[in-house]
């Protein structure tokens, strides 16, 4: 079990707040924190102190934050990941995997539901291993205005008919959405 401290976890807390990404934390992160908790608590009851008592609650206040925000995380992860086909529960701890993985259980239901999931075109470009490539050639169905895409980019603005060449998740995103469908190149 690695060394676990306020410090340590306040340092956690800004790297979450300030990055749009999950941060790496280990397997166990949250069970040993819950552990440190578990055992400064014992220490109160033995021999009580208002600055061990701050201490445990400050703790417990920074983890419920830590909490929060990765599971926002993880819900946009999960939705971004069930919409591109690349599911991956890198860089969670086992209880938020469980989460990750119910949640795009439940998102790619929801889908197919709707009837959303399984577009042939998407599927087909995954079979082909497109997917790998950098750019997919698709053709424009309606005018676009200029948009900014996942990588901060600004794309656009297209014409109703152009045809384009897009970073693989910008292409998806619009073949989803109807506004491209791709370009078969022969």
């Amino acid at each position: 079990m690695v060394e676990r401290s306020f410090n340590m976890l306040r340092k956690v807390q800004i790297e979450e707040r300030s990055h749009s990404a999950l941060s790496e934390l280990d397997e166990d992160f949250f069970k040993e924190y819950a552990e440190l908790i578990k055992s400064e608590k014992e220490k109160l009851k033995k021999e009580f102190s208002l600055s061990g008592a701050k201490a445990i609650e400050n703790t417990r206040a920074i983890l419920k934050d830590i909490i929060s925000k990765r599971e926002q995380k993880i819900l946009l992860k999960a939705l971004r990941d069930v919409q591109f086909n690349e599911i991956s529960s890198d860089a969670l701890t086992s209880e938020e995997r469980e989460l990750y993985l119910s949640v795009v259980k439940a998102l790619k239901e929801h889908f197919n539901k709707l009837g959303l999931s399984g577009e042939e075109e998407i599927k087909k470009a995954v079979e082909k291993g497109e997917k790998k490539k950098k750019t997919i050639k698709v053709k424009m169905l309606i005018e676009l205005p200029e948009f900014v895409g996942s990588d901060m980019q600004t794309y656009g603005p297209f014409k109703k008919g152009e045809i384009i060449e897009l970073r693989k998740e910008e292409a998806l995103l619009l073949m989803n959405r109807k506004a491209a469908e791709k370009v078969e190149e022969g």
